[in-house]
């Protein structure tokens, strides 16, 4: 039997019976401004597994945008799913966030969202979605390129990123049992 983590500490996740990893399950937004919260259990980054890693956070996303759908959401947003205290490198998260969002478009339920939102919080995950997002969704009036942008963060930036980075807690080494 495969590890299941409490989707959300809340009343919802009473109704829930947990939620697997790679997976999403959504619930009522209760008193947030929105109609739906899709709750996703993003993976601890396996740096010697790293393709079941990323099959698990392709879940997450892919399973987000179906429930949205089905429920007749018209936008979703997504914040960058185990960049965090999971330890996934946002460098390799933000193109599979991306690419899972652009085939989703390209799909057949495409036209059912009218717009997503990819949420950034760190300059890391910044710079990994400003660094990606050209790749799968070009300007309008210029074709993808190739090269990287070096947009190096200031210094107060950098030291923001180190103050928040050192009040987080580590990284789990295991999944959390229910």
């Amino acid at each position: 039997m495969g590890s299941h983590l409490s989707c959300f500490q809340s009343a919802a996740s009473l109704t829930l019976n947990g939620c697997a990893t790679g997976s999403a399950k959504i619930t009522g937004a209760y008193n947030l401004p929105s109609k739906k919260i899709i709750h996703a259990v993003g993976p601890i980054y396996d740096e010697l597994n790293p393709d079941d890693s990323e099959a698990k956070l392709a879940g997450c996303y892919s399973t987000s945008l179906k429930l949205a759908v089905q429920n007749g959401c018209r936008s979703i947003a997504f914040s960058a799913l185990s960049t965090g205290v999971y330890g996934y490198p946002s460098t390799e998260a933000a193109p599979v966030a991306v690419e899972v969002v652009r085939e989703f478009l390209d799909g057949e339920d495409g036209d059912k969202l009218d717009k997503i939102v990819f949420c950034t919080f760190e300059m890391k995950d910044v710079r990994a979605y400003n660094e990606t997002l050209p790749f799968f969704f070009p300007p309008d009036d210029q074709p993808a390129t190739k090269e990287k942008t070096e947009a190096s963060p200031s210094k107060k930036e950098t030291e923001e990123a180190k103050a928040i980075a050192a009040e987080l807690p580590s990284v789990p080494k295991s999944d959390p049992s229910q």
